[in-house]
């Protein structure tokens, strides 16, 4: 009987896994599946598929009414599951689960489509703070992400669009290389894997590697650890799942007094690190092998 294959969906632009998830093929064929990469947007059939896993569409922010109908039609089950994906993917979560105790976050307002102030002063007023971070509620990787202060004036360009989020920028979050930064840490169908720290380059606020952050692997403080558990456990029973999130990647600063602060719950198509640990690719394979049985 021939093993069981699995699509690992990627980003038609770029096919191929990438360089950190190259691991996964072997690491799939250690728990007995079979691994291959499909750009989304081709079909997924059940007759070859026992089921699909998000990797690296990195682009389906761009489209995203697309990419959610192209999941809407997959023949096969997906991982995460729809309903979650739709759930992640605008930045209104944070603010759902901020109003409901699961997370602390920066002050944060959402800017509806059509709320356009084009002074700093009026978003500063939003979150009470001297400094924010605006960007689109549906992005990643610090797409159309800048710095507002009260003189800014904002560029709203004609491909601006849809909602915004405004945050107060929380200082320390460029980190250094003694501390803070952002922490990112990942959870494998709900259990802790591994963790780093990124920190931005001198004179950016981004901490992404494309815009010269760099990425330190170290163990995370423990109660950083705990705080990311129960945010995830506490987004499982708001979602209504009855089983832990096969993948996930909790993004937090501490660059704060009390509770650690939550900047974002990489739920569809995190880069989660592999080359951080040698045993966590088959950590995943395994998960994922688990969620589809």
């Amino acid at each position: 009987m021939n093993p069981p294959r699995i699509a690992l969906i990627t980003e038609p632009a770029h096919p191929g896994l990438r360089p950190d998830d190259l691991c996964l093929v072997e690491a799939f064929e250690g728990v007995g599946v079979q691994a291959q990469p499909i750009p989304w947007g081709q079909s997924v059939s059940r007759n070859d598929f026992a089921g699909a896993v998000i990797r690296t569409p990195w682009d389906y922010f761009e489209r995203p009414a697309e990419f959610l109908a192209w999941m809407g039609e997959l023949g096969v089950p997906l991982l995460n599951a729809p309903s979650v994906i739709r759930w992640n993917h605008h930045k209104g979560y944070l603010v759902e689960l901020q109003d409901r105790g699961i997370a602390r976050l920066p002050k944060t307002a959402l800017l509806q489509a059509g709320e356009r102030p084009t002074v700093g002063a009026e978003l500063l007023e939003r979150v009470g703070a001297e400094r924010a971070v605006l960007k689109p509620a549906v992005s990643g990787g610090a797409y159309q992400t800048l710095i507002v202060t009260a003189e800014t004036e904002i560029p709203w360009a004609t491909d601006w669009v849809g909602d915004f989020l405004v945050q107060a920028f929380v200082e320390g979050i460029q980190g250094d290389a003694e501390g803070q930064g952002e922490w990112s840490l990942v959870f494998f169908g709900g259990t802790f894997s591994h963790a780093l720290r990124k920190v931005a380059r001198a004179g950016d606020f981004r901490v992404q590697e494309e815009h010269g952050g760099r990425v330190l692997f170290e163990a995370p403080p423990s109660d950083l650890i705990a705080t990311a558990g129960r945010i995830l456990e506490g987004t499982v029973q708001h979602l209504g799942l009855t089983e832990p999130l096969p993948y996930a990647r909790v993004d937090m600063v501490t660059a704060c007094e009390g509770e650690p602060l939550l900047m974002e719950l990489e739920l569809i198509e995190p880069e989660l690190f592999f080359r951080a640990d040698p045993a966590s690719p088959g950590r995943f394979a395994a998960a994922v092998r688990n969620a589809l049985q």
